[in-house]
Order: C-alpha cells, then structure tokens, then sequence
C-alpha cells in the first residue's frame, strides 16, 4: 500500500478556498434558520460550525501565503 502524494501549493489553495465558501454557506444557512426560528438547535449547529471551519481556513490561507 502506498501513501498519496501530497497535494500541490495550487491545489491545496483551491481546497481551502472551497471550504471557506463552503464554510460561509453553512454560517448563512444557520444564520437564516435561527433568524427565522425555523429550528434553533439546527441553526445553532450550522453557525458554530460555519464559524469554525472559516476560521481554520482563514488561518491556513493566511500561513501558506506567508510561505
């Protein structure tokens, strides 16, 4: 078995911008849903987790262009 080869400067970039969208697409669905009151719990979850994953991909972005 061997090991994947680790992904190009490029194509490491474009994964995490993706999660970034991705990101903020979660935050503004939570942020509808609570806003709303459609589902609370559901919202709530969706912010939270939208909020952190932006940040982790903010911080990597901002450390690979540093390089």
């Amino acid at each position: 078995m061997t090991s994947p080869e680790p992904l190009s400067p490029g194509r490491y970039r474009a994964t995490l911008i993706l999660g970034l969208v991705l990101a903020i697409v979660a935050f503004v669905i939570g942020l509808v849903v609570v806003v709303l009151n459609l589902n609370p719990l559901f919202g709530w979850f969706f912010l939270v987790v939208g909020a952190v994953v932006a940040v982790i991909a903010l911080l990597q972005l901002v450390r690979q262009s540093r390089r």
